[in-house]
């Protein structure tokens, strides 16, 4: 699946996804960034480091999803 572009700014090269693992919950973070306004989706958690099984785990997916349907201004 490919990740449109911003819904907010309209970007389509500075959009990543991105995990960071919280030490408090024990669990990897997912979730995708606009790096020009910002924007980004809610966070997924997932048990294993989503780089390491290639960004394709049920976390990965769904963030994937949520930012594809996200609504802003474009």
């Amino acid at each position: 699946m490919k990740v449109k572009k911003c819904p907010f700014c309209g970007e389509e090269q500075d959009i990543h996804m991105r995990a960071n693992y919280s030490q408090k919950m024990r669990v990897w973070l997912v979730f995708i960034k606009c790096e020009i306004c910002g924007g980004q989706t809610k966070v997924f958690p997932c048990e294993e480091d989503p780089e390491s099984e290639g960004w394709e785990n049920e976390a990965c997916v769904k963030t994937l999803r949520a930012w594809n349907k996200r609504n802003g201004r474009n």
